[in-house]
């Protein structure tokens, strides 16, 4: 039994008659401890004792979690000579592929079309630029061309954003300067709020005290996802409506 538990690709917990979870293989602990968010793995537990109570019937169940489509079913367990079933195994499968592939292609899109939208939208705003104002192309040649760059990175990082919705992100942390990343943000985004009629200022932080000569806060980040995180922010919040300006509360 120990070694069908540790080599089956199902999740397998074992509860006692009031559904309370007295056993699990590695695959079912590692959702339940560590794979899942807190609340999911809530779901979880919640969604195997109402099976393991109704494990008579037989039951079956599907529950949706982030990169996961898992398909409950439950079966008593007799023990020879009991006079009533002590215990419910509850089988977990995980049916996404194939079943799962249609809302993981839906969510894979829509953030594919967001991520690509700023980039996009800043590089069409600098051509029109360049055309009705020739003499400064050098002033926006080279925010045209880092967002030319930035697009290219997000085409070659299509297989990593399928990666993010499955729950598994690869990360690849560097010491990194937030003011020279803040900086290259901002200015990407200045022909945009031009266009608004906004101003957008970077005001980088100053050196820690005690640190002369310094670049100021350094953090160990991933630039690129940083980035990106950063490009959403600022985008989304110049392409605020201009009336809520007045009450929107913009984090310092």
């Amino acid at each position: 039994m120990d070694a069908i538990l540790h080599s089956t690709a199902d999740g397998i917990v074992v509860t006692n008659e009031e559904g309370s979870i007295v056993q699990t293989n590695p695959v079912a602990q590692a959702w339940l401890t560590r794979t899942l968010s807190p609340e999911e793995a809530g779901w979880l537990r919640k969604a195997v004792r109402s099976l393991a109570t109704r494990a008579e019937q037989q039951p079956v169940e599907m529950l949706a979690l982030t990169g996961l489509d898992l398909e409950l079913s439950a079966a008593l367990v007799v023990e020879e000579g009991a006079e009533k079933p002590t215990a419910a195994v509850v089988d977990i499968h995980d049916v996404q592929p194939p079943q799962g592939a249609g809302r993981v292609k839906t969510r894979f899109v829509t953030n594919i079309s967001h991520e690509l939208r700023t980039p996009i939208t800043t590089i069409k705003l600098y051509a029109h630029l360049m055309q009705q104002q020739p003499e400064k192309w050098e002033q926006y040649l080279a925010p045209l061309a880092q967002e030319a760059d930035h697009q290219a990175r997000l085409v070659q990082g299509i297989l990593q954003i399928a990666r993010i919705d499955a729950g598994r992100l690869e990360m690849e942390p560097f010491p990194t300067s937030l003011n020279e990343l803040t900086e290259a943000v901002v200015a990407s985004h200045q022909a945009l709020a031009q266009e608004r009629g906004l101003t957008l200022e970077h005001r980088p932080s100053p050196p820690a005290s005690g640190r002369a000569g310094g670049s100021g806060p350094v953090a160990l980040v991933d630039p690129e996802q940083m980035r990106h995180v950063l490009n959403n922010l600022v985008g989304n919040a110049i392409r605020l409506p201009l009336s809520d300006y007045s009450s929107a509360q913009i984090p310092r």
